[in-house]
């Protein structure tokens, strides 16, 4: 049996395959090395997992052997000791959804951003951010991070603060606490949907044009050489702003090919085809 994991900073997809088969799926918390220290997972995952002979980890935010030995250690307490573990980036089973053995420009629009260019077996080139706290370029942290600032700046219009008191039913006093003491980047990230209601009005499309633009000069343009300005997309925000992150594109001469909102049904197809137990 292999077991094949999609992991966001949000939540985590594991997809279990036996003789090329779907036999059990289960969702459970996600995981980020660079700003969690402990992965919660259920008896259940655990119990499943023993059996598995190879595991295929996809995890946001590896880099770099930091971070891999971090998963590894974690992950190693809970399945047998003759279990093959692989652990890659969310990046890479972004890049093998997308193209499987194809090239090309592959972005993620989800907690957080990235993008880089894939050459059909390995990322070759990455536009790397600087994390949540200073870049995330388009991202569901940027998203939150623009509504958060100018709902408490008052610089919203006024039947959209009184719609989204609502749903940001916080003081500032009891705001601050709860995003800087616990997983500040899934918490701010969450405040990005709230959009989504009022994407056909000025202010919005505004701060959803600002967010996107930021992420193709910044990450999509100094990746781009002999002229290739096409890219496909994963994540949630990226599926659920398509069309915004389209225009933004376009305004960059870029074209979008494809955008997968959860990649974990096209990584099954790409292992189903390419690997064996």
């Amino acid at each position: 049996m292999i077991a094949i994991v999609d992991c966001g900073a949000t939540k985590s997809e594991w997809v279990f395959i036996q003789e090329s088969k779907v036999c059990h799926r289960i969702s459970e918390l996600g995981f980020n090395p660079n700003n969690q220290f402990s992965w919660d997972l259920s008896s259940a995952l655990k119990d499943q997992l023993r059996v598995v002979k190879v595991l295929y980890l996809y995890v946001a935010g590896v880099v770099g052997d930091i971070q891999r030995d971090k998963v590894l250690k974690l992950i190693s307490g809970v399945v047998d000791t003759q279990t093959k573990i692989n652990i890659y980036s969310d990046l890479k089973a972004a890049a093998r959804a997308s193209y499987h053995s194809d090239a090309g420009l592959i972005g993620i629009l989800g907690t957080g951003s990235v993008a880089a260019y894939y050459n059909g077996k390995s990322i070759v080139k990455i536009s790397q951010g600087l994390g949540y706290a200073i870049s995330d370029e388009g991202s569901g942290i940027d998203l939150g991070r623009e509504l958060l600032r100018r709902f408490y700046y008052n610089m919203l219009p006024v039947a959209a603060t009184n719609k989204l008191r609502n749903k940001i039913n916080k003081r500032r006093e009891e705001l601050l606490p709860q995003l800087y003491e616990g997983n500040t980047a899934k918490e701010i990230s969450t405040y990005s949907y709230h959009l989504y209601e009022y994407r056909q009005e000025t202010w919005c499309q505004a701060i959803l044009a600002s967010c996107f633009n930021r992420f193709m000069e910044y990450r999509v343009i100094p990746l781009i050489e002999n002229d290739h300005r096409q890219i496909r997309f994963v994540g949630s925000v990226a599926s659920l702003y398509a069309d915004e992150l389209v225009d933004s594109a376009k305004a960059f001469q870029i074209e979008i090919t494809g955008i997968i909102k959860h990649p974990i049904d096209k990584l099954i197809e790409y292992h189903c085809r390419y690997e064996s137990e």
